[in-house]
């Protein structure tokens, strides 16, 4: 067997090891997914979004098929370009996959049309996507002087030694535009194909092929060039006879007409990112901007304002702060633990244990590559407290209940914990991810300080105690209660259990395939009239924080008070006329008070937003009633649809007025098809008279006017008689008589990404008579289209989107109800259609609050783990009874929850969710140490019932399991998780504490004992 002494060696070998392996900790402190994903792009010569899907994208994804460890290929292809998002396991070696992937594109890229760039690939997720340490807005400034913009920063970055790349938007960009002559061009036989061939030369991305050496491909790839317009000029289009670029284009720079608009408080504005280039401590970095802020200020054009517009540093100074406040937090559980025990050697083993427990973790997660997140780093003060809070609670009952029943509390605790994770994983909830990571880091904990507390902690307090109760003995607090109240305990315990609800309002309607329970459940009687009126008599405080907290609650971010307005106009509408419908407002924003700023954009004719920012000492009435005034001034413009939704201070917990959107997800192998299925899903829908605003994203993809395609349809017979290709046909029309638009490479002029835009000169817009009727050259001949083809109108498709091989479709609509209400109707009537389309097309409902598992499945996961619990419980307490009791005192223990957001009317988000789980946790961790302790009986006397009480221990474990939720209350306010997460944690708390104390006694004392 194996002595204590060394059992705390091993530990201490263990921990030493640990320190070496810090080092080889996978931290993944970006705030954005931690997703393995590559990105294939790529862009054609004049291609329709079908033609990109059918010969470009479709062969990318069977070459990309025969990769293995893909979760999904998802594909977006539209005009002259497309991309493809491949998705790996998380375990997956991306530089691996991204070897891999180009192998496959250079086999493929042989056989994909004449002018398709070689794609590009790139890696996003994981922290991949390098985003501006910070970024700024300046206000008030021209176009012409944006470009000057980057050239003040640089310089005094320069003088000051800051190590930053810097990146100017806004206003228009700067092109080399070049516009080619047309007849120069067929003089000297030359097509618009060779220029573009010509140029992709000179991109850096220009791929020549595979080296093979021992065994191993390396891609060659040419080195990058400095490319100025005289070197464009000289560029080889056809070596005989010799002609160069200059001689068929003229080449020039200009500044390139932009849809794009982004104003703040009215005024023309630019953004500049600065990236560090990590040379340097990020911090540092930030530290060297903030200083010379004051002299960029001085150099910029008068009149224009600076001002912070994201800080993505702002988080690594929090986890400073963070790291400070919990050595604060550590140093404050010390005290607790000396006035908990008052016995140094006692608060050498708690010490102790903490740090091997940590040692254990870094050696765990740094052997398994487990990522370490921003949840799990802010998440750690918590877990400090948890850790101590369920040592010290053993530690005090060690002497008392014996080791044998400590490690079986201890082991039990994990196990519920870990099948509170189980069940929410199956359940697939898609926003819960930092609630399944902070429960993960938690059960990674607790597995951990399960084994330390077996073999470390009990060895060494065998070791300092000698294996004798040499513990100062903890002071047993008395209390009273009168006789006559246990007579009615039931009483109590059913009035508190009604006050807390029993959610019938939750029963599922009907179970797909389960004919019992929908004959019983699911008739219009019970649903209409029993479920509903019992639930408003028996739903307790459950009911009221279901409908007034929960199903209102939204799921972002509101780190500030804003009122966000969204604009849409019809397809046709330019953007100038959007910016003109913003600027309509923005005159009434102008005059208003309490705002700090307000932020337009336009993305494009269809689509703009206003973003209003408000100080921080509003009146908490002004947000809601500028919102009401506003829709009141947006009804003079006509044809503009407008979506006002406020976010923070004075605005509702419900968010918004507006009726809840929801999203149909239709898929299926053929394009057309889908097109048909999707029409048919609308007007189903839409049979509902609570279904508003239904509309296809198909409906803003395919357009019908006289401006748009034709489709060419070649006579095969006449083609042979000419002994001509349909391909020549095809390229010829498109080369000589459509103006080439927008066909942009991107060329490297002096380190700086220049645009090339190429359009023909003197080229005019020609009827479709004219096109058809206009000759063109094949070979030595000129022959009009129409002698060898026709034309038919047809509708444009601006895009096609594909997920795992299945075209997709989506369905935007409004329910008139409430959101649960309605995701309930979508997800029966699309289990009806589903029944009703041909095989290989079905519709899901696109839901981030709700689990995609289905009402049977929910139920059985949620049976299975309180079933699982339950038989836990009656295990450890030897009692069926007691398991009961003990089920029930920790679900009346979550009213302290629902009774402290509905009385606040607080965000509840899913920190608040967060704090069931560990609700749960820290009640069962509560009633498993302490069940045995509060059934002693002192005395009777008269009619006062005399039991003894370990307040002292009690008491201080909630103030040590509470302290970590400091540090989130100090440095989290901002986060809506935090806050919801700590204060749901504090307030059950207290309740099981109240619990365990005043109302497990009236329960666990034996009847028997009061005749004593």
């Amino acid at each position: 067997m194996v002595t204590s002494f060394r059992l705390i060696i091993i530990f201490f070998i263990l921990g030493f090891i640990s320190i070496f392996s810090i080092r080889n900790l996978n931290f993944q402190l970006n705030q954005n997914s931690a997703e393995s994903s590559l990105e294939i792009s790529f862009s054609t010569f004049k291609t329709t979004p079908e033609e990109t899907e059918q010969y470009v994208t479709s062969k990318i994804e069977n070459a990309l098929s025969r990769i293995d460890n893909i979760k999904t290929i998802s594909s977006f292809s539209t005009e002259d370009n497309g991309s493809i998002k491949v998705s790996f396991n998380t375990s997956s070696n991306l530089f691996q996959k991204r070897f891999d992937i180009l192998l496959n594109l250079r086999q493929v890229f042989e056989n994909l049309p004449q002018g398709t760039t070689f794609p590009i690939i790139s890696q996003i997720g994981q922290g991949s996507e390098k985003k501006p340490l910070i970024s700024y807005s300046i206000s008030g400034i021209s176009n012409s002087e944006i470009n000057s913009i980057k050239t003040i920063f640089e310089k005094i970055f320069r003088n000051n030694d800051i190590p930053a790349t810097l990146e100017v938007t806004g206003g228009s960009r700067k092109i080399i535009n070049i516009e080619y002559d047309k007849n120069r061009m067929f003089s000297k036989k030359i097509a618009i194909s060779d220029v573009i061939s010509s140029l992709q030369g000179l991109t850096n991305e220009n791929y020549l092929g595979n080296v093979a050496d021992r065994s191993m491909n390396y891609f060659v790839r040419l080195a990058q060039q400095s490319v100025g317009i005289p070197a464009l000029e000289e560029v080889v289009l056809n070596n005989s006879p010799l002609v160069k670029l200059r001689d068929i284009a003229t080449i020039s720079e200009t500044y390139e007409k932009n849809d794009f608009s982004y104003r703040i408080n009215g005024k023309n504005t630019a953004l500049i990112h600065i990236y560090d280039n990590q040379s340097e401590n990020v911090l540092t970095t930030y530290s060297k901007i903030s200083k010379v802020l004051e002299k960029i200020k001085k150099e910029l054009p008068e009149g224009s304002e600076l001002r912070l517009e994201q800080d993505n540093s702002k988080h690594l100074r929090k986890l400073v702060k963070i790291a400070v406040l919990n050595g604060g937090i550590t140093l404050l559980l010390i005290a607790f633990v000396l006035l908990l025990f008052q016995n140094w050697k006692y608060l050498l083993i708690v010490i102790s244990t903490i740090i091997i427990n940590f040692c254990l973790l870094v050696l765990i997660y740094s052997l398994f590559k487990i990522p370490i997140d921003l949840i799990t780093i802010n998440s750690i003060s918590f877990i400090l407290s948890f850790l101590c809070f369920n040592l010290l609670i053993a530690l005090g009952q060690f002497d008392k209940i014996g080791k044998r029943r400590i490690q079986q509390s201890q082991v039990i605790i994990f196990l519920i914990a870990t099948s509170l994770y189980v069940a929410l994983d199956f359940l697939d909830y898609q926003d819960l991810q930092q609630l399944q990571s902070i429960l993960k880091f938690s059960l990674i904990v607790i597995a951990v300080g399960t084994i330390t507390n077996f073999l470390f902690a009990t060895s060494l307090h065998n070791l300092l105690t000698n294996n004798s109760n040499s513990q100062k003995s903890i002071k047993n607090l008395t209390i009273f209660t009168n006789v006559k109240i246990i007579k009615y305990r039931y009483i109590i315990l059913f009035l508190s259990l009604f006050f807390t609800g029993i959610p019938l309002f939750m029963i599922p309607t009907k179970i797909e395939g389960n004919n019992t329970y929908n004959k019983i459940f699911g008739t219009p009687f019970l649903q209409d009239k029993i479920i509903p009126a019992s639930s408003l008599a028996i739903g307790g405080m459950w009911r009221l924080f279901h409908e007034n907290i929960y199903v209102n609650t939204d799921f972002e971010d509101s780190q500030e008070t804003s009122l966000n307005i969204y604009a849409e106009l019809p397809i046709g509408a330019t953007a100038e006329q959007m910016k003109s419908s913003l600027e309509y407002l923005e005159k009434f924003l102008s005059g208003t008070e309490y705002i700090d700023l307000y932020v337009s954009q336009v993305f494009s004719g269809q689509r703009g937003t206003i973003k209003i920012k408000f100080l921080n000492d509003i009146p908490i009435h002004y947000p809601e009633k500028l919102r009401q005034q506003l829709i009141y001034a947006s009804q003079n413009l006509d044809g503009v649809g407008w979506t006002f939704f406020g976010i923070g201070k004075g605005f509702s917990n419900k968010m918004t007025k507006e009726h809840p959107s929801f999203q149909l997800k239709i898929s299926g192998y053929n394009f057309a098809r889908l097109k048909e299925i999707g029409e048919f899903v609308k007007t189903e829908i839409s049979k509902n008279d609570r279904v508003n605003s239904a509309t296809l994203a198909s409906d803003n993809q395919f357009i019908s006017d006289n401006n748009h395609e034709y489709k060419m349809s070649v006579n095969d017979r006449k083609l042979a008689q000419l002994e001509l290709d349909d391909k020549n046909i095809k390229s010829e029309l498109i080369l000589n008589n459509s103006e080439i638009m927008d066909k942009k490479m991107s060329i490297s002029i002096s380190n700086e990404n220049i645009p090339i835009k190429i359009t023909a000169k003197n080229q005019g817009n020609l009827t479709i008579n004219e096109f058809l009727t206009h000759p063109i050259r094949l070979e030595d001949r000129y022959i009009k289209p129409n002698s060898l083809t026709t034309f038919l109108k047809a509708d444009r498709v601006e895009s096609i989107v594909r997920e795992n091989r299945r075209y997709i479709q989506t369905l935007n609509l409004k329910y008139v109800g409430s959101l649960e209400t309605g995701y309930n109707y979508l997800l029966e009537e699309t289990n009806r259609i589903n029944k009703e389309l041909p095989e290989g097309y079905i519709i899901d409902v696109l839901s981030d609050y709700e689990s995609s598992k289905p009402p049977t499945t929910k139920l059985l996961i949620f049976l299975s783990a309180t079933s699982f619990i339950f038989i836990l419980l009656t295990i450890r307490l030897n009692s069926f009874k007691k398991a009961s009791l003990a089920f029930l005192m920790v679900y009346i223990s979550l009213s302290a929850i629902f009774a402290t957001f509905y009385i606040g009317d607080l965000k509840f988000d899913e920190g608040g969710q967060a704090s069931f789980i560990f609700t749960i946790l820290i009640g069962f961790c509560y009633l498993l140490y302490f069940w045995e302790d509060l059934s002693v009986v002192v005395k009777t006397k008269g009619s006062r019932l005399y039991l003894r009480q370990n307040i002292k221990l009690i008491s201080l474990s909630l103030l040590i399991g509470s302290v970590g939720n400091l540090t989130y209350l100090i440095t989290q306010y901002n986060d809506p998780f935090w806050p919801a997460f700590s204060i749901g944690v504090l307030a059950s708390s207290i309740a099981i504490v109240v619990i365990t104390t005043f109302v497990i006694p009236l329960f666990s004392i034996n009847k028997g004992s009061l005749n004593h």
